[in-house]
């Protein structure tokens, strides 16, 4: 997408971009079971799409389909999104600061004679954990990160490693992809 043109027409289009095949593919490659899947995309019935949800579902979608309109709306212009991204520029702002860049990205620290400290940072390390951790918690909040406080390492290493996964490629040589999978 590099245009509001191509956003418009995403939205007025959306079966062309149905990734329903490709998500239900990688869950059966993690193991979920049919009946999961099969659940996963089944309409409740009327009296559980008033209980238990954030939100009614008065349209009787799947929880599915819920997932992908909570997303969805969380990134159409409007109050939800404004929301989204102050929180989502806030833990990039964050992350910006001294204390805080991740030490994952940082390669060493140094000092000039005479001046302050510096920090050689990996720029490539520093953008992706930056994006993802600040992602997430604009996604889910804080708390997702008390819930795994390893989401953000689990998700990249897994990122690294998807191709494997996607591919089918076999063990031996795709070792380090079971152990990603299994978060």
């Amino acid at each position: 997408m590099t245009s509001a043109t191509n956003i418009s027409d995403a939205h007025r289009r959306p079966n062309d971009f149905d990734y329903r095949k490709v998500i239900t593919d990688i869950m059966v490659k993690f193991g979920i079971s049919a009946t999961a899947i099969k659940a996963l995309y089944e309409k409740p019935d009327p009296p559980f799409s008033e209980s238990k949800l954030l939100e009614l579902n008065s349209r009787l979608k799947s929880m599915a389909h819920l997932g992908e309109e909570f997303m969805r709306m969380q990134l159409i212009p409007g109050k939800r999104y404004d929301e989204f991204q102050a929180k989502f520029l806030e833990c990039i702002s964050k992350r910006t600061q001294w204390d805080s860049i991740c030490s994952k990205s940082v390669l060493g620290l140094g000092k000039v004679e005479n001046a302050a400290q510096f920090k050689d940072v990996s720029f490539v390390e520093f953008v992706r954990q930056t994006i993802v951790e600040s992602t997430t918690i604009a996604f889910f909040g804080n708390v997702i990160k008390q819930v795994d406080p390893t989401i953000v390492d689990t998700f990249l290493y897994f990122d690294d490693r998807i191709w494997l996964f996607l591919y089918s490629i076999p063990r031996p040589w795709a070792s380090g992809m079971a152990s990603a999978a299994l978060f």
